[in-house]
């Protein structure tokens, strides 16, 4: 049984009822889930569960809870001998307030029309509905299976908590018309693990704070350098939005394998051999010293590729015996690019 109530947009989904709205969806992430019969015929389950679907007949409607208390078994029309369809299985409120007569909440399939390339059917007979899922009916079929159904169910924004997907994929097709500043929390168990923003085109961190850890690379074999030549050790490469700070650090350990004491310099940026930034170390022979050096910049959108180079300054040889390469974003350089 399907129970609905009119209701308007409360403050656990404040910011109306306009079309991309996150007062829209289903409460939990199981609720009116869509599945294969038991048996797979042509039909398919839809699970128990709360929803909120956005009123679309008018600017002022509101939004309405609705509820199913059980699983509701919906009946898919023959297929096609020939060409294959979509069809949509929704939740809808009827409003006679708004339109018509009848005044319920229903789950429904809405029939689409075969065709070599066919497309989801119009839901404009459909007013204030939600959508579940799409199901693929290939021409000739006979029974409904997992693989022919698509989750299609947003989740509504939840006063208090974020919604949380374990990845930015399941997030896409629960929020499927995200607005800008909408959130969720990417629950992945790994160093990506947190909240996300979306900022009118794309979800990332919040602009206003650093995002940390960019690139990361560490030195493999030895490698032996050049005296008034710099040498490559180590190259990242990384793009970030523009109007973000970045900074570059450098990290190695030089070993004095020559006849003589030395300098030697360690630097960091993107051009070999003209180094943004650069530290050195005096080595006696078969010395060995650790040389920090970095640099900080405003990025580009563009693509970017750092070094991590060594030289020797007088004429004695040289060996760089381990070294790393870290690149970091610590904050924003200016507006949201």
């Amino acid at each position: 049984m399907l129970g609905g109530m009119l209701g308007t947009a409360t403050g656990s989904f404040a910011g109306g009822v306009a079309s991309a709205d996150p007062a829209h969806g289903v409460v939990r992430a199981t609720d009116f889930a869509v599945t294969q019969n038991g048996t797979p015929n042509m039909s398919v389950n839809v699970a128990a569960g709360g929803a909120f679907i956005r009123g679309t007949l008018n600017a002022n409607q509101g939004a309405y809870h609705v509820w199913n208390d059980g699983t509701v078994n919906l009946s898919i029309s023959a297929a096609d001998a020939t060409n294959g369809r979509r069809d949509l299985v929704i939740a809808q409120v009827r409003d006679a307030a708004y339109s018509g007569a009848t005044n319920d909440a229903r789950i429904t399939v809405v029939t689409g029309t075969p065709a070599a390339s066919p497309a989801d059917p119009s839901l404009a007979s459909f007013p204030n509905a939600l959508v579940l899922a799409r199901i693929t009916v290939a021409a000739g079929d006979t029974a409904i299976n997992t693989a022919d159904i698509t989750d299609l169910r947003p989740l509504a924004n939840q006063s208090g908590k974020m919604p949380t997907f374990t990845t930015q994929a399941l997030a896409t097709v629960a929020i499927p018309s995200p607005v800008d500043g909408q959130a969720f929390y990417l629950g992945s168990n790994t160093a990506t693990e947190g909240p996300l923003y979306h900022n009118g085109s794309a979800f990332r961190l919040p602009w206003n704070m650093p995002w940390g850890y960019v690139a990361h690379t560490v030195m493999g074999a030895n490698q032996a350098g050049a005296v008034g030549t710099w040498t490559n050790a180590i190259t990242v490469g990384f793009t970030v939005p523009a109007n973000r700070r970045i900074r570059v650090e450098g990290h190695a350990t030089i070993f004095n394998s020559g006849a003589s004491a030395s300098d030697y310099q360690v630097g960091v940026g993107p051009t070999l051999g003209s180094p943004l930034n650069n530290n050195q170390a005096y080595l006696p022979i078969g010395y060995r010293a650790g040389i920090y050096t970095s640099h900080t910049y405003t990025s580009t959108a563009a693509a970017v590729t750092e070094r991590l180079q060594f030289q020797g300054v007088l004429s004695t040889a040289l060996v760089l015996i381990g070294g790393t390469l870290s690149v970091t974003d610590i904050g924003p350089a200016g507006a949201p690019a």
